[in-house]
């Protein structure tokens, strides 16, 4: 099983409130996934990286690099997140 079926399945279970601000677009961002070609080097599933880019933007951290080596890298956000 894949990071992001795992995702899926505890999406499907227990929506947190950051599920649920991410649902009108859910549909959307599952398109774009598929019709962008793989690479075998890429580590970081796009649904991730989505999830990751929002949970920036909302949370007022002033620059992405800070968000990233702080709260993503350090276990620093809630792991109901789903970032990891």
């Amino acid at each position: 099983m894949t990071h992001e079926e795992e995702i899926e399945i505890n999406y499907l279970k227990q929506p947190t409130v950051f599920d649920k601000l991410l649902e009108p677009v859910h549909d959307f961002v599952e398109k774009q996934a598929q019709q962008l070609p793989q690479s075998r080097r890429q580590t970081y599933p796009y649904l991730m990286f989505f999830r990751t880019l929002i949970c920036y933007l909302v949370s007022g951290t002033p620059s992405l690099k800070l968000f990233l080596n702080t709260l993503l890298n350090k276990g620093l956000l809630p792991d109901a997140l789903k970032l990891t």
